[in-house]
């Protein structure tokens, strides 16, 4: 059904209201818990869900709210991809684009605008500023760390929309190797391994994995009308992922320490066509990725002297070919273009810190190097046609600094940063020759208690556009703008977070206001639909996460977020819609986990995706909302020594809920899979 004005539909739908209700119920117990906890210091195990602290690693520690998920709550939730991780975390949209790419949108946010390191280095691909979370190997890391608001300017550019850091898996004196292995509908086979070991003060971590797949299974309620060749499973959605992790550490708790870090991943997959656009219409994507490989190397070298000074470096070489075949129809047999992207990109980013008395600055320095080199070919009947080559480089500069002070329980911080980037080769297109923009950043942190604290952080961000948004045609599908101004966003949250020993409850309201937002713009020209990036006035985002934890008794565990967000477009001309394509004004997740000391376990999910709207042929059309109930069943029992093993099987989306993140791309609907994990010590 068309939606022509973004400011109808206030009304709940009754899903929105049952997930609201028990996630609400949580943040209510966690808030009882933690009254009661105030007066009394009985122990109790930790839980092992999202835990809600303040800035780390290059930011401040008065920066804003990080939700972090541990190696336990990793995973708790047996992903094949890093997309999956963060389908748990509060404000995180996570859908699979027309592309193949699984993405992520933090508030409302554009994918480009959130940063992601691994190991403190930039992983998205600079060509794009994005980055497909769907093949990062989530069983070769320790812990994800997530900034979805304000963050430090130390961080550098494009972090207009959050951060997210990635750890790489690291030794621990309870797990020194470890075996996974699952399998289930759509021909899934995962097989992951890691062993750890330590000497003095030295470590070396070996990880690896493969995962295949003929592809998703389809909800029996997904609508495709076109191009979906199966009942069972969508169509060209099969996979194939190889992934290696090697990492070496030296810190002797000295002033030297130093690691160095390898991930190499090998993927080929194809991706869904949109299935429900009128065959009349624009023609979707009949895409292949027969070739898509990323390799990173990371050196971290850092300092630490006795008079409070601190400085932490990495430096990153990272590779990235992929290979786009497109074909002329959903037989994927007759090929038609192709793309291959050669990437190479290389970069240097360090944060020194000086600690004297009450008092911290910080100053950071980056700059990276990006070359993309593009081939795009034609065929005719499955013979080469014709060919051209483009060369693409691009440099980064961020400069950032910020001065922290301690007032015994409240602390203030402000920050000032300055992002540069030049394009130094465009592929022979018009360039304006490089942007620059100023970032600013300010919070206050309150130590109220030992377990209570609150805050407030504000931020003024800067996206730049990327080359390919500049100069990229995608295959003949865009028209070129070079005029693109940077994305600005302003942020602002407040945050009130309670920690005890049996319950966590955090709340966090905020506002973000975007201008120039970069979007797309549909033509036809000379009778072929194309796009062209503009950049619209902006939008406006209003929200509040809250996030709750608690253990009912050392068996019984219940958590929970809720989100709401609404984002609307800014200068909409009168009857226009406002809203922003595909961003759901709800997101929900409940979750109720039972261990009996028999070594059973139970573990049930409740996850909501609120109304959205996509558009289709100049008129907004409403996504359904949709709530899928995932259930699993687990054995644990102990092998010599402290080593176990653990069964399971897991029903993902139970009720065969019809999820559609974007319009004629439903995700996956009802995955049964079973497993098994051996942890030895």
């Amino acid at each position: 059904m068309a939606y022509m004005s973004g400011e109808k539909g206030g009304r709940r739908h009754p899903a929105e209201i049952a997930l609201m209700v028990p996630a609400l119920l949580i943040a209510s117990l966690a808030a009882t818990q933690a009254v009661a906890e105030t007066a009394t210091s009985a122990p109790a195990p930790p839980i092992d869900e999202i835990i809600v602290s303040g800035g780390r690693l290059a930011g401040a520690k008065a920066a804003a709210a990080v939700f972090a998920l541990d190696e336990t709550a990793i995973a708790a939730v047996r992903p094949a991809g890093l997309d999956d991780v963060l389908r748990n975390l509060p404000s995180a949209t996570v859908q699979t684009n027309s592309r193949g790419e699984s993405l992520v949108f933090l508030r409302g946010a554009g994918e480009r605008q959130t940063a992601v390191f691994f190991s403190g280095a930039p992983l998205n691909v600079p060509w794009d500023n994005r980055l497909n979370l769907g093949l990062i190997p989530p069983r070769a890391l320790s812990d994800v760390h997530v900034t979805p608001g304000p963050a430090s300017v130390l961080f550098g550019a494009n972090t207009a929309g959050g951060v997210i850091e990635l750890s790489p898996a690291s030794f621990t004196l309870d797990r020194r190797a470890r075996l996974d292995v699952q399998g289930g509908q759509g021909g899934l086979f995962e097989a992951a391994g890691l062993a750890a070991a330590r000497k003095g003060p030295s470590e070396i971590v070996l990880a690896g994995g493969h995962v295949t797949r003929n592809g998703q299974p389809l909800s029996g309620d997904a609508d495709l009308p076109f191009f979906q060749l199966d009942d069972d499973l969508r169509t060209n959605t099969d996979l194939r992922r190889t992934n290696g992790l090697a990492r070496i550490a030296f810190d002797q708790g000295g002033p030297l320490r130093a690691s160095a870090t390898l991930l190499a991943v090998d993927s080929a997959f194809g991706i869904a066509p949109e299935g429900r656009a009128d065959a009349g219409g624009p023609t979707p994507r009949f895409w292949r990725y027969p070739d898509h490989r990323t390799v990173m190397g990371v050196l971290n070298v850092g300092y630490q002297d006795a008079a409070g000074f601190d400085v932490a470096s990495a430096f990153w070489v990272q590779h990235f070919n992929q290979r786009i075949d497109s074909f002329v129809d959903e037989a994927y047999a007759d090929l038609e273009d192709a793309q291959i992207d050669r990437d190479r990109s290389y970069g240097f980013r360090t944060v020194a810190t000086k600690n004297f008395g009450e008092n911290a600055l910080r100053g950071a320095f980056s700059v990276s190097d990006a070359r993309h080199r593009q081939r795009d070919e034609t065929f005719a009947s499955g013979v080469l046609a014709g060919s051209e080559t483009s060369f693409f480089r691009q440099r980064t500069f961020s400069f950032g600094a910020e001065y922290e002070r301690a007032f015994g329980d409240v602390t203030l911080m402000t920050g000032a940063g300055l992002d540069v980037t030049q394009a130094l080769e465009t592929g022979g297109r018009a360039s304006e020759g490089g942007v620059a923009a100023w970032s600013l950043v300010g919070a206050a942190d309150w130590r109220a208690s030992e377990r209570w604290s609150f805050g407030i952080a504000a931020a003024r961000k800067p996206r730049l556009p990327t080359q390919r948004e500049l100069f990229g045609e995608a295959i003949g599908r865009f028209l070129l703008n070079p005029d693109l101004e940077p994305e600005i966003a302003t942020q602002i949250e407040l945050s009130a977070r309670y920690a005890g020993p049996r319950a966590h409850l955090a709340v966090t309201p905020f506002a973000n206001v975007t201008t120039n937002t970069i979007d797309q713009e549909a033509l036809i020209v000379d009778g072929v639909g194309r796009r062209r990036r503009i950049n619209l006035d902006g939008a406006r985002a209003l929200g509040v996460d809250i996030v709750g934890g608690v253990d009912i008794t050392e068996r019984l565990t219940l958590s929970g977020n809720v989100s709401y967000l609404n984002l609307r477009r800014r200068g909409a001309a009168p009857g226009e819609p406002r809203f922003l394509a595909e961003r759901p004004s709800l997101l929900g997740l409940v979750a109720a986990r039972y261990r009996d000391p028999s070594g059973l376990g139970f573990r049930v999910e409740a996850r909501h995706r609120g109304r959205a709207y996509a558009p289709v042929d100049g008129d907004f059309v409403a996504l359904p909302r949709a709530t899928e109930v995932n259930v699993e069943a687990s054995y644990v029992t102990s092998l010599k020594g402290a080593s176990s093993l653990e069964l399971f099987v897991r029903a993902d989306n139970l009720n065969d809920a019809l999820v559609e993140p974007q319009f004629g791309l439903p995700a996956a609907g009802r995955w049964v899979r079973g497993g098994v994990r051996v942890n030895l010590q």
